[in-house]
Protein backbone atom coordinates (compact mmCIF):
# COMPACT_ATOMS: atom_id res chain seq x y z
CA UNK A 1 0.00 0.00 0.00
CA UNK A 2 2.72 2.83 1.11
CA UNK A 3 3.82 2.17 -3.02
CA UNK A 4 0.74 4.45 -3.64
CA UNK A 5 0.40 6.01 -0.64
CA UNK A 6 3.54 7.65 1.01
CA UNK A 7 1.62 8.48 4.53
CA UNK A 8 -0.18 5.00 4.68
CA UNK A 9 0.68 3.29 8.20
CA UNK A 10 0.25 -0.46 9.12
CA UNK A 11 -1.72 -0.73 12.53
CA UNK A 12 -1.84 -4.10 14.66
CA UNK A 13 -4.73 -2.76 17.04
CA UNK A 14 -7.40 -0.35 17.46
CA UNK A 15 -7.91 2.86 15.43
CA UNK A 16 -10.13 5.61 15.79
CA UNK A 17 -11.31 7.63 12.30
CA UNK A 18 -12.92 11.28 12.71
CA UNK A 19 -13.59 13.93 10.71
CA UNK A 20 -13.02 17.35 12.24
CA UNK A 21 -14.14 19.43 9.24
CA UNK A 22 -17.58 20.78 9.87
CA UNK A 23 -16.57 21.03 13.91
CA UNK A 24 -13.26 22.88 12.93
CA UNK A 25 -14.79 25.27 9.23
CA UNK A 26 -12.23 22.62 7.86
CA UNK A 27 -9.01 24.01 9.87
CA UNK A 28 -8.75 20.08 10.41
CA UNK A 29 -10.03 17.38 8.62
CA UNK A 30 -9.66 13.36 8.86
CA UNK A 31 -7.68 11.90 11.45
CA UNK A 32 -6.69 8.68 12.80
CA UNK A 33 -5.54 7.78 16.17
CA UNK A 34 -4.60 4.69 17.80
CA UNK A 35 -6.84 5.60 20.93
CA UNK A 36 -9.83 7.23 21.51
CA UNK A 37 -10.36 11.24 20.59
CA UNK A 38 -12.46 13.33 23.84
CA UNK A 39 -13.50 16.19 21.31
CA UNK A 40 -15.44 14.56 19.11
CA UNK A 41 -17.61 11.16 18.01
CA UNK A 42 -15.10 8.62 16.08
CA UNK A 43 -15.56 5.51 14.22
CA UNK A 44 -13.86 2.58 16.46
CA UNK A 45 -12.33 -0.14 14.00
CA UNK A 46 -12.13 -3.05 16.83
CA UNK A 47 -8.88 -5.31 16.62
CA UNK A 48 -9.25 -7.71 19.45
CA UNK A 49 -6.89 -10.17 17.49
CA UNK A 50 -4.24 -7.87 16.87
CA UNK A 51 -4.47 -8.04 13.04
CA UNK A 52 -2.31 -6.41 10.74
CA UNK A 53 -3.49 -3.53 8.78
CA UNK A 54 -2.69 -1.03 6.47
CA UNK A 55 -4.73 2.63 7.13
CA UNK A 56 -4.72 5.25 4.78
CA UNK A 57 -5.87 8.55 5.36
CA UNK A 58 -6.99 9.76 2.21
CA UNK A 59 -6.98 13.57 2.55
CA UNK A 60 -3.39 13.33 2.95
CA UNK A 61 -3.12 11.79 -0.94
CA UNK A 62 -5.49 14.28 -3.09
CA UNK A 63 -2.88 14.14 -5.94
CA UNK A 64 -3.35 10.48 -6.06
CA UNK A 65 -6.90 11.66 -6.97
CA UNK A 66 -6.24 14.22 -9.31
CA UNK A 67 -7.58 13.36 -12.86
CA UNK A 68 -5.58 14.30 -16.01
CA UNK A 69 -7.57 17.34 -16.92
CA UNK A 70 -6.22 18.79 -13.08
CA UNK A 71 -9.89 18.01 -11.25
CA UNK A 72 -10.40 15.55 -7.78
CA UNK A 73 -12.13 12.58 -7.55
CA UNK A 74 -14.66 12.50 -5.55
CA UNK A 75 -13.22 10.15 -3.03
CA UNK A 76 -13.80 8.42 0.73
CA UNK A 77 -11.77 9.71 4.33
CA UNK A 78 -10.23 6.32 4.81
CA UNK A 79 -8.58 3.07 3.05
CA UNK A 80 -7.74 0.00 4.94
CA UNK A 81 -6.73 -2.67 3.78
CA UNK A 82 -5.53 -6.49 5.00
CA UNK A 83 -1.72 -7.18 5.67
CA UNK A 84 -0.15 -10.18 4.82
CA UNK A 85 -3.60 -12.84 4.75
CA UNK A 86 -4.60 -15.78 2.26
CA UNK A 87 -7.81 -13.80 1.96
CA UNK A 88 -7.07 -9.87 1.09
CA UNK A 89 -9.66 -7.62 2.11
CA UNK A 90 -9.99 -3.72 1.93
CA UNK A 91 -12.41 -1.61 3.72
CA UNK A 92 -13.09 2.25 2.18
CA UNK A 93 -14.79 4.37 4.93
CA UNK A 94 -16.60 7.86 4.40
CA UNK A 95 -17.77 9.61 7.63
CA UNK A 96 -20.40 12.33 7.48
CA UNK A 97 -21.72 14.29 10.32
CA UNK A 98 -24.45 16.51 10.00
CA UNK A 99 -28.54 16.49 10.63
CA UNK A 100 -31.38 14.39 10.27
CA UNK A 101 -32.83 16.33 7.40
CA UNK A 102 -29.01 16.03 5.50
CA UNK A 103 -28.96 11.89 5.94
CA UNK A 104 -30.79 11.13 2.74
CA UNK A 105 -28.28 13.55 0.88
CA UNK A 106 -25.43 12.79 2.96
CA UNK A 107 -26.06 8.56 1.76
CA UNK A 108 -26.25 9.13 -1.45
CA UNK A 109 -23.24 11.48 -1.68
CA UNK A 110 -21.43 8.69 0.53
CA UNK A 111 -22.57 5.90 -1.89
CA UNK A 112 -21.33 8.17 -4.83
CA UNK A 113 -17.72 8.42 -2.88
CA UNK A 114 -16.97 5.27 -1.56
CA UNK A 115 -18.02 3.98 -5.12
CA UNK A 116 -15.84 6.73 -7.25
CA UNK A 117 -13.29 5.26 -4.79
CA UNK A 118 -13.35 2.22 -5.55
CA UNK A 119 -13.79 2.43 -9.63
CA UNK A 120 -10.23 5.23 -9.08
CA UNK A 121 -8.17 2.63 -6.95
CA UNK A 122 -8.80 0.11 -9.97
CA UNK A 123 -8.10 2.61 -12.65
CA UNK A 124 -5.05 3.42 -11.35
CA UNK A 125 -3.91 -0.49 -10.75
CA UNK A 126 -3.88 -0.35 -6.77
CA UNK A 127 -6.51 -3.06 -7.27
CA UNK A 128 -8.66 -5.23 -9.49
CA UNK A 129 -12.12 -6.31 -8.61
CA UNK A 130 -10.82 -9.70 -8.40
CA UNK A 131 -7.47 -9.05 -6.00
CA UNK A 132 -10.11 -8.51 -2.59
CA UNK A 133 -13.02 -8.55 -0.88
CA UNK A 134 -14.46 -5.12 -0.51
CA UNK A 135 -16.46 -3.46 1.75
CA UNK A 136 -17.94 0.00 1.76
CA UNK A 137 -18.99 1.72 4.85
CA UNK A 138 -21.12 4.60 5.39
CA UNK A 139 -21.08 6.45 9.05
CA UNK A 140 -23.63 9.08 9.20
CA UNK A 141 -23.27 10.58 12.86
CA UNK A 142 -26.79 12.97 13.38
CA UNK A 143 -25.94 16.55 15.53
CA UNK A 144 -28.90 17.24 17.59
CA UNK A 145 -29.52 20.66 17.91
CA UNK A 146 -31.16 21.88 21.01
CA UNK A 147 -33.23 25.18 20.89
CA UNK A 148 -33.96 26.45 24.60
Amino acid sequence: MNRFFNHAEVYHGDAFLMDYSDQTNSARGVEIYPTKPVDIAAMHIHNPTLLSYWIVNLEQHVDFFRKADGSIVSNCEALLASQGVTCPWMLLVELKYGLEKNAKKNTKLAKDQLLDTLDFLVTKNVVTHKSHHFYLLFVHRILLLLEL
